[in-house]
């Protein structure tokens, strides 16, 4: 099944269909193929039960038919279900404003280089929720860019709410966030993959004039790195004029990870917290990666220009900082702050620094 087909033609002349799956039409042609479309709803998997003529028991048979619902303008991003997790196919630049519908649930999104922009004439759209409350599948080749997004919620805010896939080779550009609780980023929880496009290893997932402000677990990435089901992958992110500020686990890219993160690059970004405060990392172990012209600005415990503490996950290695100030900016000078460092605030296993 290709993405681009309107409808899946079934060699079926032997074939009884007892019932269908309610978000699939069926028909046949003319030499009694079944022909299946989509009801509406663009998903990858349906279910059918039918009926082989030569034999007596029904069987139930689950379709992978990755049917992709295709837009090209806001209303056809505001059709997109909010119950079931779409396949979508961006076939234009597609511009948003305050009144686009919010917390769409996605499986696969296809950006084929096109944008969604919330670019107004009174500056960026303002929006009260999450664009995506989640990705399941890959989200692929697409740029989001000139959003405002403010929402106070515990459970996390963000561009995306949720990612449980893959997020390849992608760009966010001019991003205002603000919840004043936790879990803030691009994406607010991660347990999936992010990374460059597998193809073409220039490739990256690029991150320019992002604003993220929170409390506890804010990054200008990911609010949250966390999965209990299988090791997350973030790597090659290049990241330029980031602002983020918060209390605790605060980072330029990822607020807190126990997994090992790699090929990251921040550059004339400041970050502001508390403890656990590090340029690319609050909490967590980075390689080959790189921070410069940044300023740090905390007052508390754990800070460093690359991570505030780093992870049992491995050693550090390639680490390059150049051109980093940090800067203690607590009120109360009765107390000094431990663990600060030009690298790492507390860390081990550290190789060509």
């Amino acid at each position: 099944k290709n993405k681009d087909e309107e409808n899946t033609i079934i060699d079926s002349k032997n074939v009884l269909i007892s019932s269908v799956d309610d978000r699939l039409s069926i028909t046949r042609d003319e030499n009694n193929n079944i022909i299946l479309k989509p009801n509406n709803i663009y998903i990858s998997n349906y279910e059918i039960k039918v009926k082989i003529s030569e034999e007596k028991e029904e069987k139930i048979i689950n379709l992978e038919l990755p049917f992709y619902r295709k837009i090209s303008n806001q209303d056809e991003w505001n059709s997109i279900s909010s119950i079931h997790n779409e396949n979508v196919l961006l076939l234009d630049n597609i511009k948003i404003n305050n009144s686009v519908e919010t917390n769409k649930k996605i499986n696969n999104l296809l950006g084929n280089g096109f944008s969604i922009d919330g670019e107004l004439d009174i500056g960026r759209a303002s929006l009260e929720d999450n664009l995506v409350y989640n990705i399941l599948g890959t989200m692929q080749d697409v740029t989001i860019k000139n959003l405002n997004i403010t929402k106070d919620d515990n459970t996390g805010v963000g561009v995306i709410k949720q990612n449980e896939g893959k997020i390849l080779y992608s760009n966010f550009e001019n991003i205002k966030i603000t919840n004043s609780k936790n879990y803030t980023g691009i994406i607010a929880i991660n347990q999936g993959w992010i990374k460059l496009n597998p193809d073409n290893q220039n490739d990256n997932i690029n991150l320019n004039k992002i604003m993220v402000s929170g409390t506890s677990y804010v990054g200008g990435l990911i609010g949250y790195n966390e999965s209990d089901i299988s090791p997350v992958r973030i790597s090659n992110i290049v990241a330029n004029d980031i602002i983020v500020e918060g209390i605790t686990y605060v980072g330029g890219i990822i607020s807190r990870s126990n997994y090992k993160s790699t090929g990251i690059k921040v550059s004339n970004s400041t970050i502001t917290g508390k403890e656990y405060v590090g340029g690319i990392i609050g909490y967590g172990t980075v390689t080959d990666s790189s921070i410069s012209n940044s300023k740090i600005y905390a007052s508390g415990n754990y800070v460093g220009g690359v991570g505030g503490c780093s992870t049992n996950a491995g050693q550090h290695e390639n680490i390059n900082v150049n051109k980093l100030q940090i800067i203690d900016n607590s009120i109360d000078e009765s107390k000094v702050p431990v663990y600060i460092g030009g690298i790492y605030g507390s860390g081990n296993y550290f190789n060509y620094c």
